[in-house]
């Protein structure tokens, strides 16, 4: 199940298993995906596509911190 939380007016979306960003994710939202690597942090653009960063993430928690940072830095 799909958790949403909101840092600086930025949606932060945490996508669980099995779940896919066109059916909970919005523009500029910024959403937290697990695969067998890690979390991937991705920023959400206009057509719905990811723009992922470079290196996942070992834990939630690490995604986490790094998404806030994009909200606190890149989404303003």
């Amino acid at each position: 199940m799909a958790t949403f939380l909101f840092h600086r007016e930025t949606r932060i979306v945490t996508l669980g298993k099995g779940e896919y960003v066109l059916d909970h994710c919005l523009t500029d939202d910024i959403a937290l995906i697990r695969d067998p690597l890690g979390w991937w942090v991705c920023i959400i653009g206009d057509d719905h596509n990811a723009l992922r960063c470079d290196t996942c993430s070992p834990t939630h928690e690490a995604a986490l911190k790094i998404a806030r940072s994009l909200a606190d830095y890149c989404m303003a």
